[in-house]
């Protein structure tokens, strides 16, 4: 028995159809390459990543031991909250994510469709917890690819979104909690679905 470790590829992918062979050296016997045998029955047991398993976030399957599976990058979780559902008030939205793979520190997060928010555009305040935490300014995000505008992000009125960057590299598995400030619209609305 004997293993090594591979960088699994950034497009998703089923089990390729993995071969083994010997070649001949000095006297010896080759062997034809042949088919090894996949694991298409247990799913995998993964650490950093599945963090939640038991309560479905990875939701892995049989045949995700398979050499080589490999799913598309994706939030496994990503939940959104407000703090007020009153008109013409500031509103803490508070966001909770976690990606399946590194999000490297350049890494653009836009939170898009947050439709009638009235917050003139430019750049705002990301948190990380909520407002009024003494934590203060999440360094780990930016509303431009420098240093200079650490704990910002960038909102743009017309597009209604918020985009900002990784200004370091947040593991795979790892909780991303974090908060931002808009001014509720002047009438009543539903939630719009936010991406």
């Amino acid at each position: 028995v004997f293993g090594f470790v591979v960088r699994n590829p950034m497009n998703p992918q089923y089990s390729p159809p993995v071969q083994i062979m010997a070649d001949a050296t000095q006297g010896s016997v080759p062997i034809d390459a042949v088919a090894v045998d996949k694991d298409l029955v247990t799913p995998p047991v993964l650490s950093g990543v599945c963090i939640n398993a038991a309560q479905g976030t990875c939701a892995l399957a049989a045949g995700d031991a398979a050499p080589l599976r490999v799913y598309a990058p994706t939030f496994l979780i990503s939940d959104i909250g407000q703090s007020t559902p009153y008109p013409r008030r500031l509103n803490t939205l508070s966001v909770t994510l976690l990606a399946n793979m590194p999000l490297q520190a350049g890494s653009s997060i836009t939170v898009s469709n947050l439709a009638g928010a009235q917050t003139p555009g430019g750049a705002i305040d990301v948190r990380s917890g909520f407002f009024g935490a003494t934590s203060g300014a999440y360094t780990s995000f930016a509303a431009a690819n420098s240093a200079a505008a650490s704990g910002k992000g960038s909102w743009d009125l017309q597009a209604r979104s918020l985009t900002f960057f990784v200004a370091t590299t947040i593991p795979a598995g790892t909780f991303m909690n974090f908060s931002f400030q808009l001014l509720n619209p002047d009438c009543g609305q539903e939630s719009p679905p936010v991406c």
